[in-house]
């Protein structure tokens, strides 16, 4: 078992998380795993702002 206290914080939100969530959450977790550094970026950035403001203000396909 990891030791990291931010890995259990993270382990104890999911195994909270209703079964729904929680087969999201994996999806994306796995989807993540193999995008390439520049759509990681992409992605973390949608995250913050999906955290931040409770919504994704643009879609991923406007060009600024």
């Amino acid at each position: 078992m990891s030791n990291s206290r931010e890995v259990a914080s993270i382990m104890l939100d999911f195994s909270t998380l209703p079964e729904e969530e929680r087969r999201e959450f994996l999806v994306l977790l796995n989807n993540f795993i193999f995008l390439s550094p520049t759509a990681r970026r992409k992605a973390q950035k949608e995250w913050k702002e999906i955290v931040t403001t409770g919504t994704l203000l643009r879609s991923g396909n406007t060009k600024r």
